[in-house]
C-alpha cells in the first residue's frame, strides 16, 4: 500500500536521498508510484525482494542495512 511508505518518500525527495527497498512484494499502487518517480527523476530508487526468512532474515536486513548506511524499517517498530 502506498500509504505506508508515503511518508518515507517524501522525506526522500526532501532530503535528496535515493531508496533502497527490500520487501516482500512491492505490488498494487506502490510498484508504479515508485516506477513513475523513477522515471520523472523525482527520486533514484530500486527495488529488491527480501532475502531468507525466520529471524534469520532479520538478522540478514539488519546487515544489509550496516553495509549500505540504511535502516531497517519494520511494522515491528512500529514504522
Amino acid at each position: 500500500n502506498i500509504q505506508d511508505i508515503l511518508p518515507l518518500l517524501e522525506q526522500i525527495v526532501q532530503q535528496g536521498k535515493s531508496l533502497l527497498l527490500v520487501a516482500d512484494d512491492v505490488e498494487g499502487e506502490a510498484l508504479p508510484t515508485l516506477v513513475l518517480n523513477k522515471i520523472r527523476g523525482t527520486f533514484n530508487v530500486v527495488a529488491v525482494k527480501a532475502p531468507g526468512f525466520g529471524d534469520r532474515r532479520k538478522e540478514q536486513l539488519e546487515d544489509l542495512a550496516v553495509l549500505t548506511g540504511g535502516t531497517v524499517i519494520t511494522e515491528d517498530l512500529g514504522l
